[in-house]
């Protein structure tokens, strides 16, 4: 509403109505295929647990549920159809020791006895800090325009240009109507 756009209310016998389920199923299909039908994602939750007790590590203070707030965080990423879900366990613990300083064992190393890569345990890390340090989506694009402008880092400054010159318009419109409606 605020940046100028109607609410739809649409009937469920209007033909509007079955062409945006239409398009919306055609939007799921694309995703499903990018995906390759992969939507089957094993959650690495209960590995997390064993992994902190194997590595006893569940008694301190942070660890654990820092750990279980990396995973949680994770969900929003494609991480989980990344990676298998013993190496974002894996990732998960490591960035949770690495930000309390707590070593962890070397000989041999922790990872390989979890099935897991080192590299790809980092990857997992910078996928979790790179969440944190991103600022936040202030502005969901609403079309595809606004999704291109997002993409080009544009959106925001396009909105905050817009959105008074529509504000005042609307507002312009609408008081003209009641004005019109009480005469």
């Amino acid at each position: 509403r605020d940046r100028g756009y109607p609410e739809i209310v649409t009937d469920g016998y209007d033909a509007e109505y079955y062409d945006l389920k239409n398009e919306m199923v055609i939007a799921e299909m694309q995703i499903l295929r990018r995906l390759g039908f992969n939507v089957q994602v094993e959650l690495p939750y209960g590995l997390l647990v064993n992994y902190l007790r194997c590595l006893e590590v569940t008694e301190h203070p942070q660890i654990p549920q820092l750990s279980w707030n990396y995973l949680n965080d994770l969900l929003r990423t494609p991480v989980y159809v990344c990676f298998q879900p013993e190496t974002i366990a894996c990732g998960v613990i490591y960035l949770a020791a690495l930000k309390y300083g707590v070593s962890l064992p070397t000989s041999p190393p922790w990872w390989i006895v979890f099935d897991a890569n080192e590299e790809d345990i980092r990857q997992v890390a910078r996928a979790a800090v790179a969440l944190h340090e991103r600022s936040r989506l202030r502005v969901m694009p609403l079309d595809s325009d606004e999704l291109e402008m997002h993409l080009r880092g544009e959106l925001e400054d396009h909105v905050k240009a817009t959105r008074h010159t529509r504000y005042e318009t609307v507002n312009a419109s609408s008081k003209t109507a009641s004005v019109a409606s009480t005469v």
